[in-house]
């Protein structure tokens, strides 16, 4: 979360809480017994879905399991994060004659291709759905 300081200069804007809130998370995880979301939220505030995405990111083996319809639980399986990163997704929006005319260049990596092709029959697919 950003958090606002109204300081002399001005107004800074830091994203500090976040990452406090992520350590926070990640020192109650490193015990690597289970934890109830309840718990989670009282270290990592509302938002601590939010820092366990962040954590799986950074490459953090974070495990869950369902406590008959409470909610879940959460432990860490490790206590080294993987050195592979999972890489953020970036939505795009194209049109069908974007995509098509993308396809038609060899301007493209192959992954960006295949992902483009899929995407394009996707919306093929569904495009009287929408």
């Amino acid at each position: 979360m950003t958090t606002l300081h109204i300081g002399a200069g001005g107004a800074v804007f830091t994203k500090r809480r976040r990452n406090n809130a992520r350590e926070r998370l990640l020192k109650l995880l490193s015990d690597q017994n289970w934890h109830d979301h309840l718990q989670l939220r009282e270290v990592a505030g509302t938002r601590y879905s939010a820092r366990l995405l962040e954590l799986r990111r950074l490459g953090w083996s974070v495990e869950d399991r369902n406590l008959d319809g409470s909610g879940k639980a959460y432990r860490l399986t490790s206590l080294q994060a993987s050195r592979r990163m999972k890489p953020k997704r970036v939505k795009l929006f194209l049109s069908e004659a974007q995509v098509l005319e993308l396809l038609a260049t060899e301007k493209v990596s192959t992954g960006v291709r295949s992902e483009l092709e899929r995407a394009l029959e996707s919306y093929q697919l569904n495009r009287d759905k929408l």
